[in-house]
């Protein structure tokens, strides 16, 4: 890439990929209701699984397990200083973690898009979870984005000390070979959840919310970053 391309291009964060997020639910809302609201979560559902299923297919080539441990080794993303704080609150007879500092509610709160981004968080952990290890289930008990003071989450597996220790090796291990920067995540976004809105509301009522979602986008950001999330994502969830 040369340097006036490099110029036209700003790298997203969580923050872009949350108000990306909660702007295509607005306009799926907007033009459909409560159908433009499944189809969201639809869309939300699939990337998770999606993800998940990119993190377990690494686990696989790498000979390790599909268990929990793993699941939280071969996350995709991890979050800057400050801006994420994770609590593990029980580790028998299940794992339970707590987000009491929310990046993503924390834009959604900034842009106004509180109504809308917290259909994000119906069924993402969930999802990504079950694409890690279909038998696998993640209770969320509490949220932020529908106001809750704290997220919980349920998790359904125990994380006795020799696991902790276990996965502290494997992240040391792995260091940032599985991590996707936020111009894959958000490019991941627009193709996955775009590509539900068009086959459960129609391709011309698809179209229309993506457009709307991503003018809007635009206009709170700039085109700089449309930039660098749109060819970011290879619209193949197979690919690692």
């Amino acid at each position: 890439m040369n340097t006036s391309e490099n110029r036209r291009r700003k790298d997203n964060t969580i923050e872009q990929h949350a108000v990306l997020a909660a702007l295509l639910a607005k306009y799926a809302i907007k033009e459909a209701g409560d159908a433009g609201k499944d189809a969201f979560i639809a869309g939300i559902t699939r990337m998770g699984i999606e993800r998940g299923t990119r993190m377990a297919a690494r686990a696989v080539l790498r000979g390790d397990r599909l268990d929990y441990v793993n699941y939280q080794a071969y996350g995709e993303w991890k979050p800057q200083p400050g801006q994420m704080e994770f609590v593990t609150v029980q580790t028998k007879p299940e794992a339970v973690t707590e987000a009491r500092k929310c990046a993503w509610n924390e834009a959604w709160k900034k842009y106004g898009l509180e109504e809308y981004g917290k259909y994000y968080c119906v069924t993402v952990d969930d999802a990504i979870f079950r694409g890690f290890q279909p038998e696998f289930r993640c209770d969320v008990k509490g949220n932020q984005s529908w106001g809750s003071p704290k997220c919980e989450f349920h998790w359904g597996a125990p994380m006795s000390e020799e696991d902790q220790e276990r996965l502290a090796r494997k992240k040391a291990e792995l260091g940032d070979s599985c991590i996707k920067d936020f111009n894959y995540h958000t490019g991941h976004v627009l193709y996955s959840i775009g590509d539900e809105l068009r086959h459960l509301l129609g391709k011309e009522m698809g179209d229309k919310v993506v457009n709307q979602a991503v003018e809007e986008f635009t206009e709170i950001f700039g085109a700089e970053y449309v930039a660098a999330f749109e060819n970011a994502y290879p619209g193949d969830p197979s690919a690692l």
